[in-house]
């Protein structure tokens, strides 16, 4: 008799249907609050932060523990003293000790204020790295502050007081022009990567229902 049911079925030509496969993509968004190239980003900003951080942290450092290198540069640069002989602008030259050393004390702390900010922002971003986006976009905005006070530093203080205001570019020892432009640079495309539009599979709430 169960033999006869089984030819029937068979010969009626009707087939169970399999349940739909779940695809790649839906599998890895079950195992996953956020997709893997999603947080694969996350961790590549937070990489980018950490090591801007770092590096202006490093320098300010520097600065600190060898404090004579660099104040030099400061005074030659503020005296104007390796400008071209007979420029018309000599009257801007600083040559007031206490100046040189509040100058270079306000280039030091912009350079600790940076690094250890972008670091903050990191340790922020790192914590919220698999939360929605405006949780992870908090430790984005701390991150942005310091990337911006070291691009201030960087821009207004060397290439638009330094270079500008007291010439710099007319010194063939004390310039630092070129050094400024990569720093800057640098800055500039982190920050901008920063603030790239995140994947739309992530939503204020997650990832995104996939049909």
């Amino acid at each position: 008799m169960v033999e006869l049911i089984v030819e029937v079925y068979r010969a009626s030509g009707v087939r169970a249907q399999s349940p739909r496969p779940r695809t790649c993509k839906k599998l890895m968004l079950k195992s996953y609050p956020h997709s893997v190239p999603l947080l694969t980003l996350r961790v590549i900003k937070v990489m980018l932060v950490v090591q801007v951080g770092l590096f202006a942290l490093l320098v300010g450092i520097n600065n600190i523990v060898d404090y004579g290198s660099n104040f030099e540069f400061v005074q030659h640069v503020l005296r104007m003293d390796t400008t071209f002989e007979g420029n018309r602008l000599m009257w801007r030259a600083i040559d007031v000790p206490w100046v040189h050393h509040l100058a270079y004390a306000l280039i030091i702390l912009a350079e600790c204020t940076c690094g250890v900010v972008c670091l903050f922002g990191a340790w922020c971003m790192w914590l919220q790295r698999r939360s929605e986006a405006a949780l992870f976009f908090m430790g984005v905005m701390w991150a942005s502050v310091g990337l911006s006070v070291g691009i201030s530093l960087w821009f207004t203080g060397f290439m638009t007081v330094g270079a500008e205001w007291f010439l710099m570019w007319q010194s063939e020892i004390w310039n630092g022009q070129s050094a400024a432009f990569r720093f800057i640079v640098i800055l500039f495309a982190v920050l901008l990567f920063l603030h790239l539009p995140e994947p739309k599979a992530a939503s204020s709430t997650g990832v995104e229902a996939v049909s």
